[in-house]
């Protein structure tokens, strides 16, 4: 379902991309993405708001949880949505070493 692949040796950095077994699954991580926003995150911990905002690469429209975009009534596939992480995320990575 996955692949790595090394794209640097010193220090030695791999890059992770998905098969197209991996690919189909797109939409089974989409229902446990929804599942997850809702139920495994503790009260206050991405700060109000989504763990991770995803976008439909194609017109901008914000995601939420849909698997339809609300935006152009696309049914997403695989590769047509771009994450970003909430300002908590980011504040809490700034925050740490490494």
């Amino acid at each position: 379902m996955v692949e790595r692949e090394a794209y640097q040796e010193r220090p030695s950095c791999c890059e992770y991309r998905l098969t197209a077994k991996g690919k189909d699954l797109f939409d089974i991580l989409c229902a446990m993405r929804g599942w997850a926003e809702h139920w495994a995150s503790r009260e206050g911990e991405t700060g109000g708001g989504p763990a991770m905002r995803y976008f439909h690469r194609a017109c901008g429209a914000d995601m939420g949880a849909a698997t339809v975009c609300p935006g152009c009534g696309e049914l997403l596939r695989y590769g047509a949505l771009k994450g970003e992480s909430p300002p908590a995320l980011k504040a809490e990575r700034a925050g740490k070493p490494g």
